[in-house]
């Protein structure tokens, strides 16, 4: 694609275009000076003079009389159309870069060309107004230059607002400034046409023959030095930069005005509603210029996309062999028939064939039974019906390695067509290392789950047991907490008194169990595990050893943990429970760690209970 021209970087418009501008501001005073005169020559109609005329002639001598009029028309509407082409570019112009700035100006601009087409249609009598045509065409003029500079003035300095930014690329934002303009032009419109009395703007003897036409002049000087440089400079672009230059034939045409008009339709006249075009056709000139850059910007990321294309296409050729032959994870294509067709160096490592071994067998070699004998039939159902269990499903498999041992693995097979071949490429993964780590993480975590579960036991039997409590309480809330913590149907509590274990306390205990208040010294498994000093689980139990009740059942219990209470080398009591299920290694060791707290705190409570007989005692 070809640069584009220098000037579409500066974002100015070029110096030829402005010197165009000030030239033809300049031309009309320089060919005044050598006797041109633009003014429309005055025909007034004779109605006397027209008396036995043909109807030609008559028709000759009604367009003479109205020449200035058709050149006022077509001089303000060329202007009006300007504006128009001007706010659809300004649109357009916002559809491709966002700038909200472009399309409020551009609406400021059309506002303003709708008053010079109201102006043109009072002029040419297409509206009826209430004030004296006289006054009511050059008030119009004046009204629709000050309403032009203050318009614009007003745009740009919204623009320059801090608060505006916010508004960046938004479209209702730039319909809610086009209504407040279009509001702004009604208004003065209808003010206009339904005033009675307008004031006097024409004063052909005086200096200044035009007064109201210096309050635009002196807008657009200020605008020109102060407001629209500084909307350039915060948003630079060939449109602001326009509007800047526009400024020239605006206080061109005020100068001719203020000036210089003394009558419609004559030289001043006439010169500046002709620069009045010019003072449209420079921003659209702006905005052309700032179309034709995004379009070679748009052009010229196109065609870097297009070379960047271009270059991967070119690079991915060569690189796909390399990516092949370097991917860390089995790579396997296959044909239709599932014959392999490619066979990378990770796969060789996986599965222990070389690629001269692979290539052109079946890649069921790679699998063990049932799979190796199924695969030709996964094939030809996919073929037959379109129907996948693995191809563009990732799932995990189990593969044969060359020696036959077998290994888990992530297969996933996505389907290709390269011209009308069909093929299959099968990425794998040898995940056994994974399955490994998960498992740990599993142990891991069971272990820290179990690790909790103790403490918060712990804290739990130690809040149980908290407090100045009896021994009977204490038995009490330590067998009703040790019974729900473990999962136990049956639990009681048994302490040492005179040499044998008294029953202290129990868990969903019954008299219908039959159980002994009393074991002697080697009597029962109580006495027994008090005896060795050490817990002991029974499994199995016969159905009629012990059975747990309530209202809708009766079952024997199946097993029976007894755990002496340990103090300080002297066994103070025996912990019995027994559940229908398999009593846990982790409830086993949870009891045998909480016996020696359970210890302490019976103790506790025997000295308190022995301290308080002896208090007593003495009194």
């Amino acid at each position: 694609m070809a640069e584009a021209p220098n000037f579409l970087h500066r974002d100015k418009l070029p110096t030829p275009v402005i010197l165009t501008v000030v030239a033809i501001c300049i031309a009309p005073f320089i060919l005044n000076l050598f006797g041109i005169d633009f003014g429309s020559e005055e025909r007034p109609f004779d109605p006397a003079a027209s008396v036995g005329l043909a109807p030609q002639q008559l028709i000759d001598s009604l367009f003479e009389s109205l020449s200035g009029s058709f050149t006022h028309t077509i001089l303000e509407w060329s202007a009006f159309c300007s504006a128009i082409f001007t706010v659809i570019l300004s649109f357009c112009l916002f559809y491709v870069n966002r700038n909200v700035s472009i399309p409020i100006i551009g609406m400021a601009l059309f506002c303003a060309g709708c008053m010079d087409a109201f102006h043109t249609l009072v002029a040419d009598r297409l509206i009826e107004a209430t004030a004296d045509h006289q006054n009511l065409i050059p008030f119009t003029w004046a009204v629709s230059r000050v309403f032009n500079a203050i318009i614009l003035i007003i745009g740009a300095g919204l623009l320059l607002s801090n608060q505006t930014r916010k508004f960046k690329g938004s479209l209702s934002f730039v319909l809610g400034m086009s209504l407040l303009f279009g509001f702004l032009a009604y208004a003065l419109i209808t003010y206009c046409a339904t005033s009675n009395q307008l004031p006097e703007t024409l004063f052909p003897q005086s200096l200044v023959t035009r007064p109201w036409d210096v309050a635009p002049l002196v807008l657009y000087i200020i605008g020109f030095i102060f407001i629209f440089p500084k909307y350039y400079q915060q948003d630079r672009s060939f449109f602001s930069h326009a509007i800047v230059i526009s400024c020239i034939p605006n206080i061109s045409t005020q100068l001719y005005m203020a000036f210089g008009s003394s009558a419609l339709f004559d030289n001043a006249f006439n010169v500046a509603h002709f620069l009045k075009i010019l003072s449209y056709l420079v921003p659209f000139v702006g905005l052309a210029l700032e179309f034709v850059k995004s379009l070679y910007q748009e052009a010229q990321a196109l065609g870097e996309l297009k070379k960047e294309k271009n270059k991967i296409l070119e690079e991915r050729s060569k690189e796909f062999n390399a990516i092949f032959q370097s991917v860390a994870d089995p790579l396997i294509t296959i044909d239709d028939q599932g014959m392999i067709e490619s066979f990378n160096p990770a796969a060789e490592r996986t599965f222990g064939y070389s690629t001269s071994e692979a290539i052109g067998k079946n890649v069921k070699m790679l699998m063990p039974e049932p799979y190796h004998s199924e695969h030709d039939g996964y094939i030809r159902n996919y073929r037959e019906t379109g129907q996948a269990k693995i191809i563009g499903i990732g799932r995990e498999v189990v593969g044969k390695r060359r020696d036959g041992s077998i290994f888990p693995l992530d297969l996933a097979v996505n389907k290709i067509k390269v011209g009308d071949r069909t093929m299959y490429v099968g990425t794998c993964r040898d995940i056994s290392e994974r399955k490994k780590a998960v498992q740990e993480l599993a142990d891991s975590r069971s272990t820290l789950e179990k690790q909790y579960w103790l403490k918060t036991g712990f804290s739990e039997l130690h809040n149980t047991m908290r407090g100045d409590q009896d021994e009977a309480a204490l038995s009490q809330n330590i067998i009703n907490y040790l019974a729900d913590r473990l999962n136990m149907q049956v639990g009681a509590v048994y302490l040492s008194e005179n040499g044998e274990m008294r029953f202290a306390a129990g868990y969903a205990y019954h008299q219908g169990m039959k159980l002994s208040d009393h074991y002697q010294k080697g009597g029962g498994l109580v006495s027994q595990a008090a005896l060795e000093k050490k817990s002991i689980l029974v499994r199995d139990l016969p159905d009629d050893y012990i059975r747990v009740q309530s209202g809708l059942v009766d079952v024997p219990l199946r097993n029976l943990l007894v755990t002496p209470i340990v103090f300080e080398e002297e066994v103070i009591g025996v912990l019995e429970l027994a559940s229908l299920d398999e009593i846990q290694q982790d409830h086993r060791e949870f009891l045998n760690q909480a016996v020696e707290a359970i210890a302490i705190n019976l103790n506790s409570s025997r000295a308190r209970a022995r301290l308080a007989e002896l208090l007593e005692s003495k009194k």
